[in-house]
């Protein structure tokens, strides 16, 4: 197929198109379906528009977390040996977090690379008594990240709370 087919202005009505390798330069644009066996990779943004099918529209499916457990107490440290991007750690179950105070504990990960960013999801999975509390997340060196849980509710918050981590991280 030539280069010229892919530049026409000209909508091709029913044509599938099969490529080994392409770039593009510029806006790569499809008002139908497109399906992809392998991976995408973008050096921009990736973005979703909305879909007539309000079960998928918008969102992009990441494969399972791997769930790691904070094992004896709330400030042991949890290792993440195999260097997701992507995991939850399970905090401690019999936590307690005193009002207005805040706990820390580390979290080792070979892929956490400084000056990057990292996103916590802290309300997944939290019980009512954990409704109070944030966390908040500073690398401390390449391979490391402290968590700091600070409760801003007027009582103790405890037990287990599901943490989130995904790593956004540029070459």
């Amino acid at each position: 197929m030539s280069a010229q087919y892919f530049q026409s202005d000209t909508p091709q009505e029913q044509q599938f198109i099969k490529c080994g390798a392409l770039t593009v330069r510029g806006a790569l644009v499809a008002n139908k379906d497109v399906t992809v066996a392998g991976g995408i990779t973008t050096n921009g943004e990736l973005s979703v528009e909305a879909n007539s099918d309000p079960l998928i529209s918008g969102k992009i499916k990441f494969p399972a977390m791997n769930v790691y457990t904070q094992l004896t107490s709330q400030t042991t440290t949890v290792s993440i040996a195999s260097g997701d991007q992507q995991f939850i750690v399970d905090t401690f179950a019999g936590a307690s977090i005193p009002a207005g105070t805040a706990v820390s504990f580390a979290i080792n990960n070979p892929s956490i690379e400084l000056s990057k960013t990292i996103v916590v999801c802290n309300k997944m999975g939290s019980t009512a008594a954990l409704t109070e509390v944030i966390d908040f997340v500073s690398i401390t060196a390449a391979g490391g990240m402290t968590l700091t849980r600070y409760n801003y509710g007027a009582g103790a918050a405890t037990g287990l709370q599901r943490l989130a981590f995904k790593l956004l991280q540029t070459a």
